[in-house]
């Protein structure tokens, strides 16, 4: 683990398949297990540790198994939660359960947390295996007679009968009578009228034009200068040109009344952070991230979209050197539990140091109406080193990946 990244690419598959006579007490899970280049880590021993907290994802383990497996050719590990440790004893029926999966991709118990995410309805059918029946309510009155329904099909055809013996032939009949007349074609009804086109509606007054002004008085003409005596004398200096009057400037007209705002708008709008932020093992707590904050005012049924990404890298210069960064979004200072967290894990390799380790964050949800402060913050998890710069936040403008936070704001 110490050249590697991983990175687990989750696809959280769980079931649980509940019936009255017996209820498996598993859920499925599968993975796909990378390195930090994205390759697949194929054919390799992993560990994995399963714990689930009650009521919040920080809440007490209710349950918690080790499994050890085998990824396949495609880097895949498939397994059932449950196998090991019984889940039986999770009270399911009591509030929210999360579910926390950690990893140590040489196989050992060195343990890198990658996440807690809620359990949502499939699991909890698995309380039902628990629940004792209710007791059976009182017979109902008999309901009316429906209506008599649809006649059915015709059925088919049966067989064709045998064909009976040929009667006798009789005598010949009555001369044929003669065809009747055609009756005359009935007149063809008339036309109705076409109904008359509704009147077109006035067109609105034309507002009044502002007066001109008036136009200023020309000024007076300077008066001409003196012809200078002929002959070799100078010529005698031109005179002043007079003062060119005022232009005259009409008054502006009043501005029309603004327009209702519609019914559906939409807003977004990006701030970016400021200088990077330091993380170590002193950051144990959510630390803001500068510059990446916002507080806006949603309106009443309005739906709030939030996106934030950036980068995570080692400030430390050695091969072995790693560090685990958790990046949340907090709304009125409190952290969005679902889908608002990201792990980053950032390592130096052989050969390079300081590998950027992206984030991406992006969510939507609803805010009630009034004035909401949405934020980005930071926290150090595990790393290598524990010096005052064992880990960068990244920021302000001459970094390779600017952090920045998108909120955008759209009215139903």
């Amino acid at each position: 683990m110490n050249k590697k990244s991983i990175l687990l690419l989750a696809a959280l598959l769980l079931a649980a398949f509940i019936t009255q006579a017996q209820a498996p007490q598993q859920m499925n899970y599968q993975a796909v297990v990378r390195d930090n280049t994205g390759a697949i880590r194929a054919n390799a021993t992993v560990s994995l540790r399963f714990t689930i907290h009650d009521a919040t994802a920080n809440g007490a383990s209710v349950f918690q198994e080790i499994q050890t497996v085998t990824t396949n050719q495609l880097g895949l590990v498939s397994l059932q939660i449950g196998s090991v440790s019984n889940l039986s004893g999770v009270n399911w029926g009591n509030g929210l359960k999360f579910l926390q999966v950690e990893l140590d991709p040489a196989g050992g118990s060195n343990y890198v947390q990658m996440g807690t995410s809620q359990l949502i309805s499939v699991p909890y059918a698995l309380y039902a295996a628990n629940s004792a029946a209710g007791a059976t309510g009182a017979q109902g009155n008999t309901g009316a007679q429906g209506a008599t329904g649809d006649t059915g099909p015709t059925g088919p055809t049966g067989a064709t009968g045998s064909t009976g013996a040929t009667g006798a032939t009789g005598s010949g009949g009555g001369a044929t009578g003669a065809t009747g007349a055609t009756g005359t074609t009935g007149a063809t009804g008339t036309t109705g009228t076409t109904g008359a086109t509704g009147a077109t509606g006035t067109t609105g007054a034309t507002g009044a034009t502002g007066t001109t002004g008036a136009t200023g008085a020309t000024g007076t003409t300077g008066s001409t200068g003196a012809t200078g005596a002929t002959g070799s004398g100078s010529t005698g200096a031109t005179g002043a040109t007079g003062a060119t009057g005022a232009t005259g400037v009409g008054a502006t007209g009043p501005t029309g009344p603004t327009g209702s705002v519609g019914t559906i708008g939409q807003s977004f709008t990006t701030v970016f952070s400021t200088p990077s932020i330091a993380i170590n093992n002193t950051n144990t707590s959510y630390a803001s991230i500068s510059g990446l904050t916002q507080t806006v005012n949603v309106p009443a049924n309005s739906t709030v979209f939030i996106s934030t990404d950036g980068e995570v890298v080692v400030n430390t210069t050695g091969a072995s050197e790693y560090l685990l960064v958790n990046i949340a979004i907090f709304i009125d200072g409190v952290i969005v539990p679902s889908g608002g967290v990201r792990g980053v894990f950032a390592s130096n390799t052989a050969a390079v140091a300081g590998v950027p380790q992206p984030w991406a964050i992006s969510l939507s949800t609803a805010l009630s109406a009034g004035s909401h402060t949405i934020d980005v913050r930071a926290r150090w998890v595990q790393g290598s080193s524990t010096n005052s710069q064992a880990g960068l936040v990244s920021g302000g403008t001459g970094t390779s990946a600017q952090p920045e936070l998108t909120v955008g704001i759209i009215k139903n």
